[in-house]
């Protein structure tokens, strides 16, 4: 996401990231802990109105994506997913809502 803000002219300001996004190893990419129930994000969006950016880019799993996309804009804040430039290069229409996101139990056994 740094190299696509980068490629935008953009500077990145501040970074945040879902409280329940886990890093197995060291490097690899994020999990959700819990995929399905997302605690929201509007936290995360009132941080970045501090911080003074004007733009998110996000990619994360579906729950998280509708919570910033519904909250993010009636901030202020525009929003772009990582998976837009390969969108509009498709002809596809942007994810912005998306309807449909994985049903897990949300049972945890430590």
């Amino acid at each position: 996401m740094r190299e696509l803000a980068e490629k935008m002219n953009g500077k990145v300001v501040s970074v945040a990231r879902c409280k329940q996004a886990i890093e197995n190893k060291p490097g690899a990419p994020l999990k959700c802990l819990r995929p399905g129930n997302c605690p929201g994000q509007v936290k995360n969006n009132m941080q970045f109105k501090k911080d003074k950016c004007e733009y998110i880019i996000i990619g994360n799993c579906s729950d998280c994506s509708n919570t910033v996309m519904a909250s993010g804009p009636k901030m202020g804040l525009k929003v772009f997913h990582q998976t837009d430039h390969a969108m509009r290069s498709v002809g596809h229409a942007l994810y912005r809502t998306l309807r449909v996101s994985k049903q897990v139990s949300q049972d945890i056994d430590f």
